[in-house]
């Protein structure tokens, strides 16, 4: 059984050799290496070549046009049974795809399996798996775990879906932001089969720099955009509870990433006013109303709970501390 991996590609060269790396060292063999390169201008896929020595890959050039269209351009060429997404800055533990194989097999070939997976920070690195049993299961017949949570629906990688449900499904272009959890929604949407393996299968590095954390005036814009089109899909469907989840966390943010980030020049007062007026959104404010408070985190909670209360300032002192808490942990 052959699987496809995408690496979409940017200006990344100073973490593409480790994470090619990280593919060259996986101990099963049967996949195909798919590298876009997004229009590069610093020479990332340049010299990759003692790296793919031995390994069934192409390294396909295209003029930049954003993460999702290379993701597209990947899909359009991926022939494996199953695909995975891998970001450049990121990488695989040794038996990810042994792991998914394993239990591929052993499951009879479910449509979507997901794994826990590291956090890498630069000060230490965390996992995240879920309580429960090695395996766990979400089906017609099983219900173990929530796969539309946003701790799984929220991004493509740390994920193996089966190429067929992707058959008629790209990403959407158009988005810039949360175009992840858009894409999730509508293939998990048409999944039947989901299978959770309980240990770490994927190596996500914590960037400052990445997009969601640099600090673009758009984003606000962008973000609302991004969670009207999605609260559509969710309308009469299965996962409306796990949007206003999702929905919850972006307003966190924007609040945190975007207006309380320390590079938007504008006063505190004109922020807390920015918050007022994504609260006030049509879209937010009934995302508000109807949200289940238990479903959140308890750092989530907090802001949410002061976002129903209309307390923005106290919005802004919880974003300053948990600034200072995070740059002391991270």
């Amino acid at each position: 059984m052959m699987f496809s991996i995408i690496i979409p590609v940017y200006n990344a060269h100073d973490f593409i050799r480790n994470c090619v790396q990280s593919v060259a060292d996986q101990k099963y063999g049967d996949y195909e290496l798919i590298i876009i390169d997004d229009g590069s201008t610093d020479g990332s896929t340049d010299h990759l070549e003692d790296l793919l020595s031995g390994i069934n890959y192409r390294i396909i050039r295209i003029e930049n046009n954003g993460v999702s269209n290379a993701r597209n351009v990947g899909l359009d060429n991926a022939a494996g049974e199953y695909v995975l997404f891998l970001d450049a800055d990121d990488a695989f533990p040794e038996n990810t795809l042994t792991s998914y194989y394993e239990i591929i097999e052993a499951e009879n070939r479910p449509d979507i399996v997901l794994g826990g997976f590291y956090r890498v920070y630069p000060k230490k690195t965390s996992r995240f798996e879920l309580k429960g049993e090695e395996v766990l299961r979400s089906d017609e017949e099983h219900n173990d775990f929530d796969p539309f949570i946003s701790r799984f629906s929220g991004c493509v990688w740390g994920k193996c879906y089966k190429r067929e449900i992707l058959s008629n499904e790209r990403f959407d272009t158009a988005l810039s932001l949360c175009e992840d959890a858009e894409f999730n929604l509508r293939v998990f949407g048409n999944a039947v089969r989901f299978v959770y393996i309980n240990k770490p299968l994927y190596c996500y590095t914590y960037s400052e720099s990445s997009t969601i954390r640099k600090y673009n005036a758009d984003y606000v814009k962008k973000y609302v955009t991004a969670v009207e089109k999605i609260r559509r899909q969710s309308e009469n469907k299965k996962f409306e509870q796990e949007y206003l989840e999702f929905a919850c966390a972006v307003f966190n943010v924007i609040c945190y990433n975007v207006i309380f980030n320390k590079l938007n020049d504008r006063q505190v007062k004109e922020k807390c006013e920015q918050v007022k007026e994504i609260r006030e959104n049509t879209v937010f404010d009934s995302v508000l109303e109807k949200i289940e408070l238990k479903r959140l985190s308890l750092k989530h909670r907090v802001s949410i709970i002061l976002a129903i209360r209309k307390h923005y300032r106290l919005i802004y002192f919880y974003s300053v501390i948990n600034g200072i808490v995070n740059r002391f942990l991270y």
